[in-house]
């Protein structure tokens, strides 16, 4: 019974959780400022109920610091006017201060306060522009194998949870090493580029394109099995070696794709299929010319 009444709590935390994270991402400043408003709130309450009220100023920045790191800085400065206001407001019910002053004061922490908010939103820019770069690809824009692992153990996670089908395809874009002594390497890079166009503009925003190391691409392609992912794949590679030969270089792909097989596969045995199959084709190739 014990275990039953702790697991019901646990479902109606998630509920409202993803309620509120489903609200944020539909209105983000919106949801944002309401957090930070509901944070003053509590705050006014306590500083005009504590004898130590002055103490209680500077908990203010802490509404202002959140609602700037998720609603960025318009959330905030609606947040720094609206501490303004209550503090000048409190001041004004406290008798604390002469007309003059008030307005000297509340000038002074609206532009201390604005200073903070802009100082937030600097440092949480910094942030994310470090993550981003941390999760691409300097070349190709593409997510690196750092980012590739994170996301794609989600999505195939989510796969077995929706059993819904998926597919891995590993593409490699073949005598690569030649364009590279042929051409230079400006020359590589702009065919790794051309690529990465290709593959980005070919497949849907839910599935994953990485480049996991030299001229090597990976896709994970939601909620498509091996019939559907054929054809993305074959458009591909046309499309590839059209834009490559626009350019005037040789380029080719060779592509391994594989399925996974039931909800005991792994997301690393299904790239190891993936894999092989390429080297396969690879092989092939070579044969044939």
């Amino acid at each position: 019974m014990e275990r039953l009444h702790v697991s019901l709590q646990n479902t109606i935390v998630k509920i409202y959780a993803n309620r509120w994270v489903a609200a944020y991402q539909r209105r983000p400043i919106v949801t944002a400022v309401a957090i930070g408003a509901a944070i003053c709130l509590v705050l006014v309450v306590l500083h005009t109920m504590l004898d130590f009220a002055s103490a209680m100023r500077p908990l203010y920045l802490i509404p202002i610091w959140l609602t700037t790191r998720l609603g960025g800085r318009r959330g905030g400065l609606v947040l720094v006017l609206a501490v303004t206001v209550i503090e000048g407001w409190v001041d004004t019910r406290l008798g604390d201060s002469t007309l003059a002053s008030w307005i000297s004061s509340t000038l002074l922490r609206f532009a201390s306060l604005g200073t903070i908010m802009l100082l937030v939103a600097e440092v949480e820019d910094a942030l994310l522009r470090s993550q981003r770069q941390a999760h691409r690809d300097s070349l190709t824009g593409l997510m690196n194998r750092h980012a590739w692992t994170s996301f794609s153990a989600h999505a195939f996670r989510e796969s077995v949870r929706r059993r819904q089908p998926l597919s891995v395809a590993v593409v490699d874009c073949d005598d690569f090493k030649l364009i590279n002594d042929r051409y230079g390497h400006q020359a590589g890079d702009r065919v790794l580029r051309l690529l990465a166009e290709v593959l980005v503009q070919e497949t849907r925003s839910a599935d994953l394109v990485a480049r996991i190391g030299g001229d090597e691409f990976v896709l994970l392609l939601y909620n498509l099995d091996r019939e559907g992912a054929i054809p993305v794949l074959a458009r591909v590679d046309y499309r590839f070696q059209r834009a490559a030969a626009d350019e005037g270089y040789e380029a080719g792909l060779s592509i391994g794709l594989a399925e996974r097989a039931g909800n005991e596969d792994t997301l690393e045995r299904l790239l190891r299929r993936a894999d092989v199959a390429m080297y396969r084709t690879k092989k092939e190739k070579k044969d044939v010319a």
